[in-house]
């Protein structure tokens, strides 16, 4: 098994770790609590909502968005599996990795303020494109979650809640790595990729780029040592196996599940070489460390 799942590689900082895991399945970043009239959904005939019946006045297709259930059952298994932890990381990649961030709540109601806690966001969306109101509108809608947020929150923002769990926990410390031309978070967010200009980072992601800087800079700046990113632009090559072909890193999604989460990246400007694996030891042993590799 590639990336943190490789247990006998003496570089895996969770090789001594358990694992809890919980795939992803409901559309709503682990964050969701409601089912949506969708025509364009055709469930099986006996496909019931939860009560075992359809919902009244819906006659078509419907989605249930039921991350937020989904995480809360999971932890709360968790604590069942391993009652006596002394350290968590709730980790998730894409989706999961929002999930991951936004979860940390709920693992600390679950498990007390004596457990060392940390999140690892890989490549995981957690702010809105503000520019785009309608999609955040839609996405309000469908997963209900604005009822879930505290009420000090303007307008749902999610980065703000970030935010919030950072000002109201003041032990948890929290890890997000992205690529700097991430297309497919940049998609979901909707901020232009360039797709038509070979190559695309030559191109660039710019807008992109500056989206993840405006947002996550200013909680590293506010919670110096608990909020840590690691942003790659790397020209470096990889093998995606979901293209089957080599890209630069600066256009992946995500590391953790990778072999190349061990690979050594070179920074251009410093000449200083390290992996995001080792970037993540450092974290895990509390130290401060934000990190931009060109």
């Amino acid at each position: 098994a590639p990336g943190i799942f490789d247990l006998k590689n003496e570089k895996n900082p969770f090789k001594d770790y358990n694992f809890v895991y919980a795939p992803y399945c409901d559309g709503s970043v682990w964050l969701g609590d409601n089912i949506v009239e969708d025509i364009s959904y055709y469930p099986t005939p006996d496909e019931k909502v939860p009560g075992g019946s359809q919902v009244p006045g819906i006659s078509g297709g419907f989605r249930n968005h039921r991350g937020l259930r989904n995480l809360s059952v999971t932890i709360e298994l968790a604590k069942k599996i391993f009652p006596n932890v002394e350290r968590i990381t709730l980790m998730g990649h894409s989706a999961g990795g929002a999930g991951s961030t936004f979860g940390t709540f709920l693992v600390r109601k679950v498990f007390g303020n004596e457990v060392d806690l940390t999140s690892f966001n890989d490549a995981g969306p957690v702010a809105n494109n503000l520019e785009k109101k309608q999609s955040i509108a839609a996405r309000e809608n469908d997963w209900d979650y604005c009822k879930f947020l505290p009420t000090s929150i303007a307008d749902c923002q999610l980065i703000l809640f970030v935010d919030w769990i950072l000002k109201n926990d003041f032990t948890v410390r929290m890890a997000f790595y992205c690529a700097a031309a991430d297309a497919v978070l940049a998609t979901y967010l909707e901020i232009p990729v360039l797709a038509d200009v070979a190559p695309l980072y030559l191109a660039g992601n710019k807008d992109f780029l500056k989206f993840l800087q405006s947002n996550y800079d200013p909680l590293s700046v506010n919670h110096p040592g608990r909020f840590n990113s690691f942003i790659v632009a790397s020209f470096q090559y990889v093998f995606d196996r979901t293209v089957n072909q080599r890209i630069p890193f600066l256009l992946t999604h995500g590391l953790v599940q990778s072999l190349e989460f061990y690979t050594e990246l070179t920074d251009n400007f410093s000449g200083s070489q390290f992996s995001l694996s080792d970037w993540t030891s450092r974290f895990l042993g509390a130290e401060n460390s934000n990190v931009f590799v060109s």
